[in-house]
C-alpha cells in the first residue's frame, strides 16, 4: 500500500506578497543600506562645507578645523517673540554687554591677603597678559580697575580723581600705600581684621570715621572676598561681529538654519579659544591654585564631557552584542540587529544634515533613543525565526511566514512610536521638534532596514531537516502553537490573581496621583556633573568665596527719544538766550511778553526731555536707587528666596560713590545725588556781567540741578576711567536706557525663578513707576519700563519650556496611540485599557519621586518618553497576537497565554538588552546621561513587569467573552 503524501506547507495569506517580498529580499535590503549610507556620506559633505564656512568667518578657529555640527544658539529654545530673549539681545546691543568669566585665587597665609607684594604683582602679570588675548574687550582685578577718590588734580588744586587702583607695578609702592589701597577697597573694619585697628587708624589718620569707609562697591564680592584672601580676574570676552554681507557670501542669499546658526557657532568656538589661552596664562603662575567659572566655561565643558562620555556609548553597543549573542548564540543575529540600528542612526543624522539642520543637546541623544525604541523588530523577527524554524522544513516558507505574523504588529509599533515623536514638530521650542522629527524618521528608517535586512540576512542561515512525517504533522503549525513554558504559568498566575493585581493597581494609581500633584519641577546646573567634577568644584568655590557667576539683567527704558541731539543743543541755547534777556536789568533787553511765553514752553518741554533721560533724572535715580537697596535688604535675610543675588553691577555704585568722595567722603553722601544737596544759590539762574564790557559781556550761568551733577559725575568718572570701563556697558549714549546687572549664584530652577517673581512682585507693588507699560511711559504716567533677562534667566526658563512642552507631547501622544489601538482592533475598551500597563511605569517613579519630595528636572521627563516607546511597542506585539489567537476561536486565557508565549521571549529579549545598555550610561560624567542610563533601566524593568503580570490580568479582568 502506497503511505499517503505529504501535504504541502500552508501558504500564509497574502502568499503573493510575502513571496514577493521573499525573492527581492536582497536588492531590498542593499538598496535599503545603500540609501542610509548614501545619506550620511551626503549629509556629512554637507556638514564639512558648512564648518568651512565658518571657519572662514573668523581668525580664531585658525588651526582648529573641526566638524561644525552643533548648534550652540540659545535663541532657538525660546519663540521668536520671546520677552526675555528680546531683552537680552537688546541689552547686547545697547550696552556692549558680553559674557564674562571668573578666574579666582586664594591666599590664606600672606598677613596682607591678596593685598601681598607677590600676589599683586601675580595678578598684574596676569591681567596684562590675558588683555592682550584677541577678543578679549575687558580685564578688571584689583590692579586695573577705577579707583575714585579725592586728590590733586593740579597744583594746589583738588577734586575728584579716577584712575587705577594700581597705576604703576605694585612692588614699586611703599607699604603703606598700598596697604593704604587695601583699606579703602575692603573697607576700615574688614581690613582691620587683617590688619589690625591700629594699623587701619595710622593708615586713614587719627580723625577718619571707620564707617565713612566703607569699601569700593564694584570689587566687593565681586573681585574681591570681603575676608581680603580671595580675588577674581574677571574677563569681558566679545562676540565676534558678522555682518550681513560676510554671512551671504559664504552662505548664499536667502535664509537658513546654518546662517542663522554660524555666528553663534563662530562665537562659541571664539569663546572656547579665548578660554584656552586663559588657561594656559593660568597655569604658566606656579604656586597657586586657579579657579574658572562662568556661563563660556560651563558652555565649553558641555561639549568636552561629551566627547569623553562617547565610549560609554560603545560600551551600550558592546553590551547589546554581549546580550544579543547570549540570547541567540549566533554572530549574525549580533551583527544584523547592530547593522540595522547603525545604519538607521546614520541615515537618521545624514538627514537632518542635509534638510540644513545642526545636532542640538536633544537630538544629540536621538541615537540612545533610537536604539531603545528601533531594535525591537529586528529581535522580534530573530526570535520569531527561531521559534518557527523546528516546524518548517522550508526557508522561503519558514521566511514568509516570519514576515506574515510580525509585518503588522512592527508597522504599528512603528507607526505609533513615529506619532509620538512627530507631534512634538508642532511644539514652540525648536530643539524639540528638531528632536521629534529626527527620531520620526530615524524610526521610520529602522522600520524598513529591519523589515528588509534582517530576513535577507536569515535567509544565509541553514534550515534543520526534519522528517517528513513530523513535516507533514506540523506543517499547519504556527508561531501560536508552541509548547507551554515559565511565561504561561506567569500569565496564569497574573490571570488568577487579576483582582488583586487591578486594585493593586489602583491603590498605586492613587498613590502616584498624590505624588504627581505635590511633584516639583526643578533643575540645577551645578548637578550636572558630580560633585568631584573640577568644573562644579570651581563653580562652587567661586560662588562660596565671592558669590555667583550667574547673571541677571533689569533693564530699564524711558520714552524713546523724539528728537536729534541737534534739536536739543539748540533748545538749550534758546533758553539760555531767552534767561539771559529775562535777568537783564535793563528793561529794553527784556524779553517780550512773546519771548516769555517761549522761554517757558521752552522750559516744560525741555523738562519733559530730562524726564525721559532716565539715567540722569533725579526722580527715576530715587526709585531705582530704593529698589536696588529693597531687594538688597531682603536678600541679606535668611532665608530669603533673594538670597542668591549676590551683588549688583550698575551705574547707581558710581553715583553713589562720586557723590561721597566729592562731600569729604561721609557716610551719609553715599547715595544718589537728591535735590536736597543743591545749595539755594545754585538753584536758579545767575547773571555775570563784565564790568568793562557792560551788558554786552553778559554771561549767565544755568541753574544747577540734580540731572546736571549725574551728568557731571558720570562725564568725571569717564574722562579718568579706562575706555573699556565707561560707563557705555550701564547707560546708554542718550541717556534713555539704565542697566542693573546682578550676580547670581546657581541654584534649583524653581528657587531662581522664585527670584525672578519676586523681584517683579516688589517692583510692581512698591515702585509702579518703574514698571509702567510703553503707552504709559510715553504718556509720562510711568517713569520707565522694566524688562528682565540674562544667559542664567533664559536657561531656567527653558528648562521650563522644555519640561512643559514634553509633557504636553506625552499627553497627546497617549491619547493618540489609544485612538489608533482602539480602531486597529476594533475595540475602543481594549484601546483604553492596554494603555493602563504603559502609563503605570512612568507615572509611578513620577508620583515616588513626588512623594519624597525631590526634584524633576529635564532628563528624567526625556526618559519617560523613550519608556512610554518602549512599552507602546511592546504593548502592540502582544496585543495583535492576543488578538489574532481570540479571533481563531480561543478563549480569553488561552489566547493571552499564547500571545505572551510567542511575543514574551522577544520582549523579554530587548527588555535584557535595554536595560544593561542604559546601565552603561551611569558610569558617565554628565549627570543627564547617568540619570538618562538609571531612569530607564528601572522603568523598562518596571515596565516589563506591567507587561508580563498587569497587562494579562487587566485585560482578563475587564474583556468579555463572545458567546
Amino acid at each position: 500500500m502506497t503511505p499517503a503524501a505529504t501535504p504541502p506547507p500552508r501558504e500564509p495569506q497574502g502568499s503573493a506578497f510575502f513571496a514577493l517580498w521573499y525573492r527581492t529580499r536582497w536588492p531590498a535590503a542593499i538598496l535599503a543600506l545603500g540609501l542610509m549610507f548614501g545619506l550620511f556620506f551626503s549629509g556629512w559633505k554637507k556638514i564639512a562645507g558648512f564648518s568651512s564656512s565658518v571657519d572662514a568667518l573668523g581668525d580664531a578657529t585658525a588651526g582648529k578645523q573641526e566638524p561644525r555640527m552643533f548648534d550652540p544658539r540659545a535663541d532657538i529654545w525660546f519663540s521668536g517673540d520671546d520677552a526675555g530673549l528680546r531683552t537680552l539681545r537688546e541689552v547686547e546691543q545697547k550696552f556692549v554687554a558680553q559674557d564674562i568669566v571668573f578666574a579666582a585665587m586664594e591666599v590664606p597665609d600672606d598677613p596682607h591677603g591678596v593685598f601681598g607684594v607677590e600676589s599683586l604683582e601675580r595678578i598684574a602679570r596676569v591681567t596684562e597678559k590675558i588683555k592682550k588675548i584677541p577678543y578679549v574687550r575687558n580685564v578688571r582685578s584689583l590692579t586695573s580697575n577705577p579707583w575714585i577718590r579725592w586728590g590733586e588734580v593740579a597744583p594746589d588744586e583738588k577734586g575728584l580723581i579716577v584712575s587705577d587702583l594700581f597705576d604703576q607695578a605694585p612692588g614699586t609702592y611703599p607699604e603703606d600705600e598700598r596697604l593704604y589701597r587695601m583699606v579703602v577697597t575692603l573697607g576700615a573694619r574688614r581690613a582691620a581684621a587683617l590688619l589690625g585697628r591700629d594699623k587701619v587708624a595710622s593708615l586713614l589718620g587719627p580723625q577718619a570715621n571707620f564707617d565713612d569707609f566703607l569699601g569700593e562697591p564694584r570689587l566687593l564680592r565681586s573681585v574681591v572676598s570681603e575676608d581680603g584672601r580671595t580675588t577674581a580676574i574677571q574677563v569681558q570676552i566679545l562676540r565676534p561681529k558678522v555682518d550681513d554681507a560676510r554671512l551671504t557670501q559664504e552662505f548664499g542669499p536667502g535664509p537658513s538654519a546654518g546662517k542663522g546658526a554660524a555666528p553663534a557657532i563662530l562665537t562659541s568656538v571664539t569663546q572656547s579659544h579665548v578660554l584656552d589661552q586663559i588657561d594656559e596664562i593660568l597655569r604658566a603662575e606656579e604656586g597657586v591654585r586657579w579657579h574658572l567659572a562662568g556661563i563660556p566655561v560651563l558652555e565649553r565643558y558641555f561639549p568636552i564631557v561629551s566627547k569623553r562620555d562617547m565610549p560609554y556609548i560603545g560600551l551600550l553597543v558592546l553590551a547589546v552584542a554581549v546580550i544579543l549573542f547570549v540570547l541567540f548564540r549566533r554572530i549574525l543575529c549580533v551583527v544584523v540587529p547592530l547593522l540595522v540600528m547603525i545604519a538607521s542612526i546614520l541615515g537618521m543624522n545624514g538627514t537632518i544634515w542635509l534638510a540644513g539642520d545642526l545636532l542640538t543637546n536633544l537630538t544629540a541623544v536621538a541615537p540612545n533613543v533610537l536604539i531603545a525604541v528601533g531594535i525591537g523588530n529586528a529581535v522580534h523577527l530573530i526570535t520569531s525565526y527561531f521559534a518557527l524554524r523546528p516546524r518548517f522544513g522550508d526557508k522561503r516558507a519558514l521566511l514568509m511566514e516570519v514576515l506574515r505574523i510580525n509585518w503588522v504588529p512592527a508597522l504599528l509599533t512603528s507607526t505609533t512610536t513615529c506619532i509620538g515623536f512627530f507631534s512634538l514638530v508642532t511644539s514652540a521650542v525648536a530643539p524639540m521638534g528638531s528632536f521629534g522629527y529626527t527620531l520620526g524618521v530615524g524610526t521610520f528608517y529602522s522600520f524598513i532596514l529591519a523589515m528588509t535586512v534582517v530576513p535577507a540576512f536569515l535567509s544565509l542561515l541553514p534550515v534543520q531537516a526534519v522528517p517528513g512525517a513530523k513535516l507533514a504533522a506540523e506543517a499547519q503549525a504556527t508561531v501560536l502553537d508552541v509548547p507551554h513554558t515559565w511565561i504561561s504559568r506567569l500569565i496564569e498566575l497574573a490571570i488568577s490573581w487579576r483582582r488583586t493585581i487591578v486594585l493593586v493597581t489602583l491603590a498605586l494609581c492613587v498613590l502616584s496621583g498624590v505624588g504627581l500633584w505635590r511633584m516639583r519641577l526643578s533643575t540645577d546646573m551645578r548637578t550636572m556633573f558630580p560633585k568631584d567634577d573640577p568644573v562644579r568644584s570651581d563653580l562652587e568655590w567661586i560662588a562660596d568665596k565671592l558669590g555667583g557667576a550667574g547673571d541677571l539683567e533689569l533693564l530699564f527704558k524711558g520714552p524713546p527719544p523724539s528728537e536729534t541731539s541737534g534739536q536739543s543743543e539748540q533748545r538749550g541755547a534758546r533758553i539760555l538766550e531767552l534767561e539771559l534777556k529775562a535777568l537783564a536789568e535793563s528793561q529794553t533787553l527784556g524779553p517780550s511778553a512773546d519771548e516769555r511765553a517761549e522761554l517757558a514752553a521752552l522750559r516744560k518741554e525741555e523738562e519733559r526731555v530730562q524726564r525721559g533721560r532716565i539715567a540722569t533724572s533725579a526722580e527715576f535715580l530715587s526709585q531705582v536707587d530704593r529698589l536696588q537697596a529693597r531687594i538688597e535688604e531682603e536678600a541679606a535675610k535668611p532665608g530669603s528666596i533673594l538670597a542668591k543675588l549676590t551683588s549688583f553691577e550698575s551705574g547707581l555704585s558710581v553715583l553713589r560713590k562720586m557723590h561721597q568722595v566729592q562731600n569729604e567722603n561721609r557716610l551719609a553722601f553715599y547715595r544718589v545725588p537728591a535735590e536736597r544737596d543743591i545749595p539755594e544759590s545754585a538753584r536758579k539762574s545767575t547773571l555775570l556781567r563784565d564790568e568793562i564790557l557792560g551788558p554786552g559781556g553778559d554771561v549767565i550761568i544755568p541753574a544747577q540741578t540734580v540731572s546736571s551733577m549725574v551728568s557731571q559725575y558720570y562725564l568725571q568718572f569717564e574722562s579718568g576711567a579706562q575706555p573699556s570701563e565707561s560707563l557705555s556697558t550701564l547707560i546708554t549714549q542718550d541717556r534713555s536706557s539704565f542697566r542693573i546687572s546682578a550676580r547670581l549664584d546657581q541654584a534649583p530652577t524653581d528657587v531662581l525663578l522664585g527670584a525672578f517673581d519676586r523681584i517683579r512682585e516688589i517692583a510692581k507693588n512698591e515702585f509702579p513707576a518703574l514698571q509702567g507699560t510703553p503707552t504709559a511711559v510715553a504718556r509720562g504716567e510711568a517713569l520707565a519700563t522694566m524688562d528682565m533677562s540674562g544667559r542664567l534667566y533664559l536657561y531656567m526658563h527653558m528648562f521650563e519650556h522644555f519640561v512643559g512642552t514634553l509633557i504636553s507631547s506625552l499627553s497627546t501622544s497617549l491619547l493618540t496611540i489609544s485612538l489608533l489601538f482602539a480602531l486597529v482592533f476594533r475595540s475602543l475598551r481594549l484601546g483604553v485599557v492596554s494603555m493602563i500597563p504603559n502609563i503605570l511605569p512612568v507615572v509611578l517613579p513620577f508620583g515616588v519621586i513626588g512623594l519624597i519630595g525631590f526634584p524633576l528636572d529635564g532628563p528624567v521627563v526625556l526618559v519617560a518618553s523613550i519608556v512610554l516607546g518602549v512599552c507602546v511597542d511592546d504593548t502592540t506585539h502582544i496585543l495583535w497576537k492576543y488578538q489574532t489567537a481570540r479571533r481563531g476561536g480561543h478563549s480569553i486565557d488561552e489566547a493571552l497565554r499564547r500571545a505572551f508565549e510567542t511575543a514574551g521571549v522577544a520582549v523579554s529579549s530587548t527588555t535584557v538588552i535595554l536595560v544593561l545598555g542604559f546601565a552603561m550610561l551611569t558610569f558617565s560624567r554628565l549627570r543627564p546621561n547617568i540619570v538618562i542610563g538609571y531612569m530607564s533601566a528601572l522603568m523598562l524593568t518596571l515596565a516589563w513587569v506591567c507587561e508580563f503580570v498587569l497587562m494579562p490580568a487587566v485585560i482578563r479582568f475587564f474583556d468579555k467573552e463572545t458567546v
